[in-house]
């Protein structure tokens, strides 16, 4: 990549640069009047060969009245710019050309790969899916509030409906809608969702304790999922207001109901996909940090040497198991975000919990000690209800390898504020883990796994 295409040196991740320019570019006539515009990054994506910016723009009218915007931006080199935003005009007249910043501006909901939804057609489009809606004589007013958006990726929204029904009184229903970028993730998602609440129907004692959300319905032409909206705050929210080691027990004990699912799907997860994986990412980071590279090489082999415990039989797994995606509310706890289920060791997820808890503490939205005390009692909860031996040697196995391939990576692909001495305390984690495999005993017991961690 040329030189003067450095992304990470461009002025569209500089905050001072963002609110003193962006304004001009995006202003409209009628805002003359509107106070100093605020533009937040919201998410960012990049590689050597472009970037992917996600930009919230905040404006105050003369009335004290508060406009908020979203802004897909585009990071591309200059000899492909000029093409590139005149392909995007077609999708959207009112693209933005910031030549000064290498950068393509498309408003919000505009995406070249998703087909959104829309705010003014919810209406129309909840009556088709969900046939309760037509037996309700008027529909007063339909909401969409955008919960996540990952630019041509995911796209996940709060839908509420205030209502009229056939009895006269009005009410207001809340759902989630979750759009992918391929129908066949959307139609996997929807089905997977069907299966876990058939599988957990006649288990009653489980269902009392925690619960998973319903599939409503399945759009394949907006690729788009309909889910119920279970209350309450996730886990990471909620974190002044729990008392730490009886919710982390619960949520250990959860995890272990999970993974009795009955309940298979395609994608698996292995040791040899994992140091696939590892040796793709480890290219990826040596990449943009070149000198880390002969530590890299090291945790490599290190990983392809060490040996555990390996179990005869695949468990369902949640995927990406971590404290945003559990609820807590008045009826108890709630797992969400079910679209990585994969089959493969138990000791994936409780790693990648694990590692989520490093990421946290490194961005400073958990403390060490609470760190610690959430893996204790997280472990300790799985421990005393899981049915089956799980080797300590396999989670540090891979949570050394979660490290790198999902933790260090987002440092390396999303650009984040001194992300270079991140990626590297990722790195050390992973090698503090990786050494303590050599003195876990082969039966040593997972519930006493927290004292090892680095």
């Amino acid at each position: 990549m040329p030189d003067e295409f450095n992304i990470t040196s461009l002025p569209a991740f500089n905050e001072e640069w963002l609110n003193e320019t962006l304004p001009q570019y995006l202003r409209h006539a009628h805002e003359m009047n509107a106070a100093v515009d605020q533009i937040k990054i919201l998410y960012s994506r990049i590689s050597p060969a472009e970037g992917t910016v996600l930009y919230e723009r905040t404006s105050k009218n003369p009335d004290n009245t508060v406009h908020r915007q979203m802004y897909t931006g585009y990071l591309l080199p200059a000899g492909r710019l000029m093409e590139a935003y005149r392909k995007l005009q077609k999708s959207d007249p009112a693209a933005v050309l910031i030549k000064e910043a290498n950068l393509i501006l498309l408003s919000f909901p505009n995406d070249r790969n998703m087909h959104l939804l829309l705010e003014d057609e919810l209406e129309v489009w909840l009556q088709q899916h969900l046939p309760a809606f037509k037996y309700f004589r008027i529909i007063k007013e339909t909401r969409l509030e955008v919960l996540r958006y990952v630019p041509e990726k995911r796209f996940t929204a709060r839908i509420r409906v205030e209502f009229q029904a056939e009895d006269g009184l009005e009410k207001e229903y809340t759902l989630i809608a979750k759009q992918f970028n391929k129908a066949e993730k959307a139609r996997a998602y929807y089905q997977n969702l069907l299966a876990l609440r058939q599988a957990w129907a006649s288990d009653l004692e489980a269902v009392s304790l925690w619960r998973l959300p319903r599939a409503l319905a399945f759009d394949e032409t907006r690729a788009a999922v309909l889910v119920e909206d279970l209350p309450g705050k996730n886990l990471e929210q909620a974190l002044p207001e729990i008392v730490l080691p009886e919710v982390m027990q619960a949520v250990g004990k959860m995890l272990a109901d999970f993974h009795r699912t009955p309940v298979q799907v395609k994608k698996q997860v292995t040791r040899a996909s994992e140091l696939k994986e590892i040796r793709e990412i480890n290219h990826i980071i040596a990449q943009d940090f070149p000198y880390l590279h002969p530590r890299l090489n090291q945790l490599f082999e290190q990983l392809q040497n060490a040996r555990w415990q390996e179990m005869s039989t695949s468990m369902l797994l949640h995927g990406s198991f971590r404290l945003n995606h559990i609820l807590i509310g008045k009826s108890g706890l709630a797992l969400l975000d079910l679209d990585s289920l994969r089959m493969g060791n138990p000791a994936y997820d409780l790693a990648n919990f694990l590692a989520s808890l490093y990421y946290l503490e490194e961005q400073q939205r958990l403390t060490a000690d609470q760190r610690q005390t959430i893996a204790r009692y997280f472990l300790e909860g799985y421990f005393e209800n899981t049915r089956g031996y799980i080797s300590s040697a396999a989670v540090l196995w891979f949570l050394s390898s979660l490290l790198l391939n999902k933790q260090a990576l987002k440092y390396v692909t999303h650009f984040q504020k001194h992300r270079q001495k991140k990626v590297e305390r990722m790195v050390t984690i992973a090698e503090a883990a990786l050494s303590k495999i050599a003195g876990i005993l082969t039966g040593s017991s997972l519930k006493e796994l927290w004292k090892e961690l680095p």
